[in-house]
């Protein structure tokens, strides 16, 4: 396959056509429950396929790309420890249940699921080449994932303001509108960043567009962990920014967005109070006693994680950990949490390099993500399998590894 120079050179190659292919599939594939529901699992069904091939196929191709060059390889250590985890943790499963080895055993299905993801990251981050690639990147994810917010929108918007999990006997993973809390987790900040990055008006406001319906989505699902998350992570993106004054316009227009909210929708505010109601107690919250239950256990799963395909049986109400820090343990071990929390630090590695290469507000809208993410994964199950998340965390490490290597060529 062909690779482009670092200087500057904007011929996108053959690899970087497929990841935007791949990422926007990864979108779709985000609003899997609709699919279901609305019974068009064969279109769910094939987009997976197609993924996946893509995937391989894109992978075959880069390790021969590595052979024949010897010279374009991904210079990031925690990235290769975390796949070396996933690596061994099939390993020990092959080796223990050789015969029972297939993608429908739960012994193995979780841990070859990561191994798509970290792959994908992988990719992502050996072929991004420029801030061009970054912005085709996140606005290939994008589109796929509006897909999650528009289909309960267009056909269910009775459904706004409602937090119901099983509806007409389907049971929505993490309830009806956790797709679109996913969709903003993944690119809601990152749309942020490239909106102010010399864009034409029409895509300023297409990008604007996409993060306040990923926003609206979270917001009618009732969650309190995404509320949190956008407040949290909006006083981040001001303070890092430390342009507060410039941002009243911004402050105002939330302002009015929220009346406008209040206006037409007045049971989302309704619901939301009687969630807040009376505030919240930690004693009688149910994540507190979910957390209690796996840390009693934690000797049981502390070297490798859960080696029997049922890790939820360490909560006494077989709920898995509502923690990725948690779940990380539980499910590749002390060596998983470790290569999960080294991936953190990588993301923060390169949104130093890019702050220091791009403006302020740039790296403030990265810091932003950042916030959202943790603030929502640390307390919540969303945010640790998902591979629209790994996918915008390939895009901000593969964005950083450009800069240091256009660093090194100058």
């Amino acid at each position: 396959m062909q690779y482009e120079n670092l200087n500057g050179d904007k011929t996108f190659n053959k690899s970087s056509k497929v990841i935007y292919v791949l990422l926007f599939i990864a979108g779709l594939l985000v609003s899997k429950d609709y699919f279901f529901y609305m019974g068009l699992q064969d279109i769910y069904f094939f987009l997976f396929k197609v993924f996946y091939i893509l995937l391989i196929i894109l992978m075959v191709f880069n390790i021969f790309g590595f052979l024949i060059e010897k010279k374009r390889y991904i210079n990031n250590p925690y990235l290769w420890f975390l796949l070396f985890v996933l690596i061994l943790k099939l390993l020990i499963l092959f080796i223990q249940n050789p015969v029972d080895f297939t993608l429908n055993d739960s012994k193995f299905s979780n841990a070859i699921l990561f191994l798509g993801n970290i792959i994908f990251m992988l990719l992502i981050v050996k072929n991004l080449k420029e801030f061009s690639s970054v912005k085709t990147s996140i606005l290939s994810l994008s589109l796929g994932l509006s897909l999650s917010v528009l289909l309960p929108l267009l056909f269910y918007p009775h459904m706004i303001g409602s937090r119901i999990v099983i509806m007409d006997d389907y049971e929505f993973n993490g309830g009806f509108w956790n797709p679109s809390v996913i969709a903003y987790l993944s690119v809601g900040w990152l749309l942020i960043v490239i909106a102010g990055e010399k864009s034409s008006k029409l895509k300023k406001y297409i990008y604007l567009f996409l993060f306040y319906l990923f926003a609206f989505g979270g917001l009618a699902g009732l969650s309190r962990a995404f509320l949190l998350s956008f407040i949290l992570s909006g006083l981040t993106y001001l303070i890092v920014s430390n342009q507060l004054k410039k941002y009243i316009k911004v402050i105002l227009i939330a302002i009015f967005s929220f009346l406008a909210i209040l206006f037409l929708f007045p049971n989302i505010i309704e619901n939301f109070e009687n969630r807040l109601d009376g505030g919240i107690n930690l004693n009688e919250e149910a994540r507190m006693t979910i957390w209690k239950d796996y840390i009693e256990d934690i000797d049981k799963y502390f070297l490798f994680g859960d080696l029997e395909g049922n890790y939820t049986r360490y909560s006494e109400t077989g709920q898995a950990p509502h923690s990725i820090i948690l779940n990380w343990i539980a499910n590749f071990g002390i060596f998983g949490l470790f290569g999960y929390l080294l991936l953190l630090f990588g993301i923060i590695l390169s949104i130093r390099r890019i702050k220091k290469a791009q403006l302020n507000k740039v790296a403030a809208g990265l810091y932003a993500w950042l916030v959202s993410y943790i603030s929502i994964s640390f307390i919540n199950e969303t945010g640790f399998k998902q591979l629209t998340i790994y996918a915008a965390i390939g895009i901000i490490i593969g964005w950083g590894n450009r800069l240091k290597e256009n660093k090194k060529v100058n």
